[in-house]
C-alpha cells in the first residue's frame, strides 16, 4: 500500500540495502541478497519507474554506477518502516505479559543474528 504499492518483496529488499549504504554499486546489492544481475536488474528498473532510486555513477568506479534512493524511495521507507512497527506492535499484544515480549524478542534477536553470522 501507499508508496510502495506494487513493489515485490525482492523490491523491498534492494530499497533496504541501498538504504543501509549510499552509492551502494549494483555488485554489492547482487552480494547481499544472493541474486542473479537480472534479477537485481529487473527490480532496478521497477523501482526507478516509481520514482524511488535512480543510477548515479559511481566516484570510486568510472565505468560502474550506484543505486541511491530518492527522495520519494526515502518517504517510501519511512512509511514502510511505521508500517512494520505497527505490525510488530499488534503481534506483541497477542503476548500477554512483559515477560512473554521480552522473551520473544530476545529469541527473534538470537535467529536474526545467526543469520547475519551465517552471511544469508
Amino acid at each position: 500500500t501507499g508508496r510502495l504499492a506494487g513493489t515485490t518483496l525482492l523490491d523491498v529488499n534492494v530499497l533496504r540495502v541501498v538504504q543501509q549504504k549510499e552509492d551502494i554499486r549494483v555488485k554489492e546489492i547482487i552480494q547481499k541478497l544472493k541474486v542473479s544481475n537480472s534479477t537485481i536488474s529487473s527490480a532496478i528498473k521497477r523501482l526507478e519507474a516509481k520514482g524511488l532510486v535512480e543510477r548515479k555513477m559511481s566516484q570510486e568506479d568510472l565505468r560502474s554506477y550506484c543505486i541511491v534512493l530518492t527522495e520519494e524511495g526515502k518517504l517510501a521507507m519511512e512509511e514502510h518502516f511505521e508500517k512494520e512497527k505497527g505490525v510488530t506492535s499488534y503481534l506483541l499484544e497477542g503476548l500477554k505479559t512483559k515477560k512473554e515480549q521480552d522473551t520473544f524478542l530476545d529469541l527473534l534477536s538470537q535467529m536474526v543474528n545467526h543469520i547475519e553470522e551465517q552471511d544469508l
